[in-house]
């Protein structure tokens, strides 16, 4: 691990947050679902409309929590390129990753990165490219995701969104279903159903749309803290956070 940076989710990681349980349901409702290639979907895009959405934090959260939750072997991919966060959110060296497979032959299974998590590892965005998107081709992504589900049972792929950027269609051919990360009461509706009818229009199967920071704009008795449902332990008063040593 590198050093601790402010950006790392790792410290705030709980179990008992809002947002992992809603994650724990999301792994759920996804491992009862059959893709459109006739099987349980193994490799899930997290993908956006456009900028500043959230979909790499949510995408953080949903393999830190499959991880935690089940005992399935997880990766997180950052295939975002052009803006990667992974690593940034990991604490991990941005270089030996995913580019770096695709572009400069480096082997697979060297570009795991490991976690705090014994069965989550993470490859993350690898050396900035001047021309990222020529390296995403079906031969080079076909091969990529083929070893990559030979390794492992559960695939999440930080995407970059949808409208700015082909990146997303380009991988659509190996990707089994795709969620969308929406923040509530700023993507306007009319992104949204760019992003949608792309997205559609590609064949990519649309799973379902995450709605972040809903507390903004949602009535009071979406808030978690509306329901006050604390643990019956005595003393048990402060937020029991779980956080992972690294």
């Amino acid at each position: 691990m590198k050093n601790k940076n402010k950006n790392s989710i790792l410290p705030y990681y709980d179990r008992e947050a809002p947002e992992v349980i809603e994650a724990r349901r999301l792994i759920s409702n996804i491992s009862h679902m059959t893709s459109s290639k006739e099987g349980k979907p193994q490799i899930i895009a997290i993908t956006s409309a456009t900028l500043g959405e959230g979909k790499s934090t949510i995408a953080s959260l949903m393999a830190l929590t499959a991880s935690d939750h089940t005992d399935k072997r997880v990766l997180l991919v950052d295939t975002d390129i052009r803006r990667p966060k992974i690593h940034e959110l990991f604490n991990l060296n941005v270089v030996g990753g995913f580019i770096d497979v695709l572009n400069n032959g480096l082997a697979l299974k060297d570009s795991f990165k490991s976690t705090p998590l014994e069965n989550l590892k993470v490859i993350t965005a690898g050396k900035r490219q001047a021309s990222p998107s020529k390296f995403i081709n079906n031969d080079n992504i076909k091969a990529f995701s083929e070893e990559a589900k030979f390794y492992f049972d559960f695939i999440i792929m930080d995407c970059a969104p949808i409208v700015p950027v082909s990146d997303v269609i380009d991988l659509s051919p190996e990707i089994d279903g795709a969620l969308m990360v929406i923040k509530a009461g700023k993507t306007p509706r009319e992104v949204t159903q760019r992003a949608v009818d792309l997205l559609s229009n590609a064949g990519v199967n649309i799973l379902g749309v995450i709605l972040n920071d809903v507390g903004r704009v949602l009535p009071y008795y979406y808030d978690y803290s509306y329901y006050n449902y604390q643990s019956s332990s005595a003393g048990v008063k402060k937020s029991r956070k779980r956080k992972i040593k690294e």
